[in-house]
């Protein structure tokens, strides 16, 4: 959830304790120092303990992430064995929609998650999140590789989650079915056809593209709707 490692527990304890009822307050104060604020309350602590978290929003975003990430693999491992009897393609679409539906309870502020996760300051912590999450699916899905080909799998799922992930938010078919269908294609054409995007480079660097690309994206729709 971004913390650095070099505080000791008790810190860390507190920062999971205030992000934990940070989370809570974010339908009404958003991805927000006041989200942490209103968490501080609640703990019956002076608003100035939000200083123990450097990055703030940015650590309030990825331990959201981070925590959705975890609630993923232990889904996927309930339903180990419905996995097996299914093809990789399947097996990965399973994965990534049960992935996007933890994004439904903040699909109205994720675009507001999405521009602090891509702060130069927080994308670092967003890359490893999204190598974690492609690497958690490809795993569900039985890949085993470790050569070259381990990068351009997940380079590839990363551009097929980050352009789903965007796609539904201006998603308003019932039960976000045109995301589904979204999805699809896009699985189908990245993993079936083998198909990348001239800016999904094959490799680690096509993971962060992925992430600048969905900023980029986010951007052009802002400024769209201006």
């Amino acid at each position: 959830a971004g913390f650095s490692g070099r505080e000791g527990p008790q810190t860390r304890e507190l920062q999971r304790r205030l992000l934990d009822s940070a989370l809570n307050h974010v339908k009404q104060y958003g991805w927000s120092h006041s989200a942490l604020v209103a968490a501080a309350h609640d703990l019956k602590l002076s608003p100035a303990v939000t200083g123990i978290l450097p990055r703030r929003e940015g650590q309030l975003v990825e331990h959201f992430i981070s925590r959705c990430n975890a609630d993923l693999v232990s889904e996927l491992d309930q339903r180990a064995a419905e996995l097996a009897e299914l093809r990789t393609h399947d097996r990965l679409a399973l994965a990534l929609r049960l992935r996007l539906q933890m994004l439904h309870p903040h699909v109205d502020s994720w675009p507001q998650a999405l521009a602090v996760a891509t702060q130069p300051a927080n994308l670092p912590h967003s890359l490893q999140l999204l190598t974690e999450l492609v690497d958690q699916v490809w795993h569900a899905a039985g890949d085993r590789s470790t050569d070259i080909n381990w990068y351009t799998k997940r380079a590839l799922l990363a551009g097929v989650y980050t352009a789903t992930e965007l796609y539904m938010l201006t998603d308003y078919s019932p039960g976000y079915t045109d995301t589904w269908e979204a999805l699809e294609r896009r699985l189908h054409d990245a993993v079936v056809l083998g198909k990348v995007a001239a800016d999904v480079k094959a490799g680690a660097g096509g993971l962060a593209q992925a992430l600048t690309n969905l900023r980029q994206q986010q951007e052009q729709q802002q400024g769209q709707q201006q």
